[in-house]
């Protein structure tokens, strides 16, 4: 009956992409050839997932019960149609009493298409608006983390696609409660596997509970050897039996589910599934740190976490006042004031121009795009996070304001210019390892009716790639969040950590020692001017020049109609001048030059890059514009050693240094304390050429620091961008 099993996707050797769940429909329910199971109940599914999880898991009283807390975090085993999760939002959305935060993870190997969630969430009309809402941020079928918000009903849902037990192994967030909703624990073994229930272990805090439709005596086991009282109750429909459980460590946990035997399995029937007990003594510590200044933090343990203490921070400050400031009005500032906002603080952002967005995210339009490969770098793997997230954000933003003029989802080809290039393309196209939703690869012929206009190289369709206006954006969020209040002409020259009610916060003082606010939070996000504060004085940051040339269109060159990328990109015209309509070609890359005005060398440049893709349109453009006489835009990235930008809590130089000696002469696995950071400070720089990709997910991860909530990139990737990862690497090669 069931398919040919296919192959497992491994995300560390990046050899197999994931693959879409093979199904066919069975009485009107999807059901799963590769595990010959059904994926819910034929009687009703819905139903069923109101009875085994929302009931079963005394959810709604749960919430009311934690509605002090800023977050509920549930993990989810087994996405399938997304049935569980469209029934938690709708009780979610209905429930007044509640944490002010929900978080919703879950796993998924072989996703379904978007076309079989349709097809079976339609049964149930009740859920149809929140299908609705789903469906323009479902993500592509690719390994990792993907975070949707759903900002209007305070929602996250971050989709793990892939191993379930190894993207589990990258969360650090712990679950309030857990649905257990695999295949059959006999067809779908790895699922239910002693491993995952160590991740659940790990994963789980004193009161945590968990609810699943199996009454299966190996589950029973491996639960109860991770210290959860196990209860069986009536299954739904013809199922006889299905189990909730309850964390209790008043017992020392047991850390291998596979030690349980029959005998200790701690069952009992006709109880309540409510564990009130609250002792924490056994508990793995808590997320929230100390109030003194500087602060040391612990995280939830980890094998990666313990292996770098100098990580080990989650939330350093509990913001008493749920207020930040941030310095720098750019997409990187903006996007932060967003996440916070839309979480429900009070956001004041402090720029220096008279206008937010004038700096290096001052250009007219840019294109939201990045180079695709299979190599697991974590450059590679950041930034192709970030663009899916980015591709969801942008698109949930315009549905909210259809006719803002930010965002432009008109694609992007990305063209071989050079014969090497043209070879790299086609053998990532070929491989398969990325979706042909997400990419593709293309003749000139068909990239040129693509484009609508003459193409002489072959390259990759990226149609969810698109044009945004960095000002428009910050515009728009300034206008969608009255809870946001920009001030221009501040110039943060000091910042002072002081004692306020027994509380840290910090003072911003402009160049005469004036006060011009003060907060419990602050988040650095102007770019290379984060030199100009003594914390963050010695991040090792970088300016790089780089020229724009706005070219007059032809009638020809009107037909264009996505962008084109190659060394440099060209974009589909725009009133960019008071002169009509311009292609914005760019852009020049010329680090340690600080040359501020126009060179005509550079428009040529700017010319000669776009004719090695596009003779024709190259040639028309250079004869209707003079280089003498084009406008254009020069401007300053800044950017890190690594590519990477820097993103989350200041480390404490001088502590980093003491505290880590030991790594100047080798001593990797000396037991070293967790890291030093100042309380509150944060840092969101160094974005270089790519911050339209970068920032709004940046932004996700600063939020979730200040919130102690879920982080939306694996732990690795979240290392990859910590600020302490340069002092680190200095004391290894003995710099400090």
């Amino acid at each position: 009956m069931s398919s040919s099993k296919p192959s497992k996707p491994n995300s560390k050797a990046t050899a197999l992409p994931i693959q879409h769940a093979d199904i066919e429909w069975k009485n009107n329910v999807p059901y799963s050839k590769y595990f010959d199971d059904v994926y819910y109940s034929t009687t009703n599914g819905y139903q069923e997932s109101e009875y085994n999880f929302q009931q079963q898991s005394s959810l709604k009283s749960r919430w009311q019960n934690h509605a002090s807390q800023q977050t509920f975090t549930i993990i989810e085993t087994g996405f399938g149609s997304g049935l569980n999760f469209f029934a938690t939002w709708k009780n979610w959305r209905n429930t007044e009493k509640k944490p002010k935060h929900l978080y919703f993870i879950s796993t998924e190997l072989y996703p379904l298409k978007l076309q079989h969630i349709q097809h079976a969430i339609n049964d149930w009309p009740e859920l149809t608006p929140f299908l609705n809402e789903f469906m323009d941020q479902y993500p592509p079928p690719t390994q990792g983390f993907h975070q949707r918000q759903f900002s209007a009903d305070n929602l996250t849902l971050l989709l793990l696609f892939g191993d379930a037990t190894e993207r589990l192994t990258e969360m650090t967030h712990p679950a309030d409660t857990w649905f257990l909703d695999g295949f059959n624990p006999k067809k779908n073994p790895d699922l239910w596997s002693s491993a995952l229930f160590q991740q659940i272990n790990r994963l789980s805090k004193a009161d945590t509970n968990l609810a699943t439709y199996t009454s299966s005596i190996e589950v029973q086991r491996k639960l109860a050897a991770i210290n959860f009282d196990v209860e069986k109750r009536p299954g739904y429909g013809k199922k006889r039996e299905m189990l909730v459980a309850t964390r209790n460590l008043k017992q020392p946990p047991n850390s291998n589910p596979n030690t349980s035997n029959a005998n200790s399995t701690n069952t009992t029937s006709n109880t309540s599934n409510t564990n009130t007990n609250t002792n924490t003594n056994n508990a793995r510590p808590d997320h929230t740190l100390s109030q003194n200044s500087p602060v040391k933090g612990a995280s939830i343990p980890t094998a990666q976490a313990d292996k770098k203490p100098w990580f080990n921070i989650q939330s350093p400050v509990k913001s008493t006042e749920k207020s930040a400031v941030i310095i720098g009005a750019g997409i990187a500032g903006m996007c932060c004031a967003a996440s916070l906002a839309q979480r429900g603080w009070n956001v004041t952002v402090l720029e220096k121009n008279n206008d937010c967005a004038k700096e290096g995210s001052g250009n007219p339009w840019g294109a939201l795009y990045t180079r695709f490969n299979t190599y697991p770098s974590p450059v590679n793997q950041f930034f192709q996070s970030s663009f899916n997230f980015s591709v969801g954000y942008m698109n949930a933003l315009h549905k909210q304001a259809p006719l803002e003029n930010f965002w432009n989802p008109c694609g992007l080809l990305q063209c071989a210019f050079s014969d090497k290039e043209e070879e790299q393309l086609r053998a990532l196209a070929k491989s398969g390892f990325w979706p042909k939703s997400l990419l593709s690869y293309k003749t000139p012929t068909q990239a040129s009716a693509i484009a609508g206009v003459k193409i002489d190289r072959p390259g990759l369709w990226i149609p969810s790639s698109g044009l945004v206006s960095p000002r428009g954006l910050c515009q728009f969020i300034l206008k969608q969040h009255p809870n946001i209040q920009l001030r221009c002409n501040q110039h943060v020259a000091t910042l002072t950590p002081i004692k306020k009610k027994q509380q840290d916060y910090w003072q911003l003082l402009d160049s005469d020692s004036k006060l011009i606010s003060e907060s419990q939070i602050v988040i650095i996000a102007n770019a290379h001017a984060a030199h100009e504060l003594n914390p963050t004085r010695y991040l090792p940051v970088s300016q790089i020049r780089g020229q724009l040339s706005y070219f007059s269109c032809t009638e020809t060159s009107k037909q264009l109609k996505t962008i084109v990328s190659y060394e440099g990109y060209i974009l589909p015209s725009d009133r960019l001048t008071n002169n009509g309509h311009s292609h914005l070609l760019g852009a020049t890359f010329h680090p340690k030059d600080n040359h501020l005005k126009l060179r005509k060398k550079d428009h040529q440049q700017n010319l000669l890059q776009l004719s090695r893709v596009s003779e024709d349109l190259a040639e028309q453009l250079g004869k209707n514009n003079a280089s003498e006489s084009l406008a254009g835009r020069v401007g300053f990235r800044c950017q890190s050693p690594d590519y990477l930008p820097m993103v989350g809590p200041i480390p404490v130089l001088d502590q980093f240094i003491a505290d880590y000696a030991g790594l100047r002469v080798g001593k990797l696995k000396k037991d070293y304390p967790p890291g030093t950071y100042y309380p509150g400070l944060y840092c969101n720089v160094a974005h270089g050429s790519k911050g339209l990709i970068s920032a709004p997910i940046s932004a996700e991860i600063i939020t979730s620091y200040i919130e102690n909530s879920p982080q939306p990139l694996p732990e690795k990737l979240l290392h990859s961008v910590h600020p302490a990862r340069f002092i680190i690497r200095k004391l290894k090669r003995r710099e400090y």
